[in-house]
């Protein structure tokens, strides 16, 4: 979505890396713009499953409200309608749904850049490109530490948050967060709750 127009190049530019060497001229929202971005729309749309009505996103949700800005309203390109992807509950705190991934990378660039734990990655290329864990291991079984900060900057949610009450008085840090998933003993048998930074309660059970 980061298209824009440079003034002297034939083609559409993406703004987050051309490289600016001397004085440019960019142009943000004209009709050419407008119309590739729309097209990059459908083409996320044409990977996307599921109906946003039925969906706990609905009207919080990055990709609808960029298809309604760009008047997307039906799949040109069609869209999966069957889940190709088992949604992943192994993990103590978060659901993750890859059927609803867009490949956006920000939930890589956050766990690799921000929080320095590196559990996601893009794996494959071309049409078979995934967001996964190493060797695909199931979210549960990696050295995730429920921070859920991927799920903070993921602009579908394709991941949500299981928030049953706390038990824990205090909320923790994220430092202490990933102590206690370093720690030899697992948090289930601490019998401490930890608060997220979002501020949403998880109790170990």
């Amino acid at each position: 979505m980061c298209l824009v127009e440079v003034a002297g190049q034939r083609t559409l530019q993406a703004s987050c890396a051309y490289p600016i060497t001397q004085p440019i001229t960019v142009n943000t929202h004209t009709q050419k713009v407008r119309q590739a971005r729309r097209h990059v729309v459908d083409l996320l749309l044409s990977e996307h499953q599921g109906e946003c009505y039925s969906c706990f996103r609905n009207n919080n949700c990055e990709l609808q409200a960029l298809a309604k800005e760009y008047g997307v309203d039906f799949f040109r390109f069609g869209h999966p309608e069957k889940p190709p992807h088992q949604i992943d509950r192994s993990s103590y705190s978060v659901v993750r749904d890859m059927n609803k991934c867009v490949l956006c990378r920000r939930c890589v660039r956050t766990c690799i850049d921000l929080q320095e734990v590196g559990v996601l990655e893009a794996v494959g290329r071309g049409d078979k490109t995934t967001i996964s864990t190493y060797l695909d291991k199931p979210l549960g079984q990696v050295v995730c530490i429920n921070c859920g900060q991927c799920i903070n900057r993921c602009p579908r949610g394709r991941s949500r948050r299981m928030t049953p009450p706390t038990r824990c008085g205090r909320p923790l840090t994220t430092h202490q967060t990933r102590r206690h998933a370093d720690c030899a003993e697992s948090p289930r048998r601490h019998g401490r709750g930890i608060r997220f930074d979002a501020g949403t309660p998880v109790t170990w059970s």
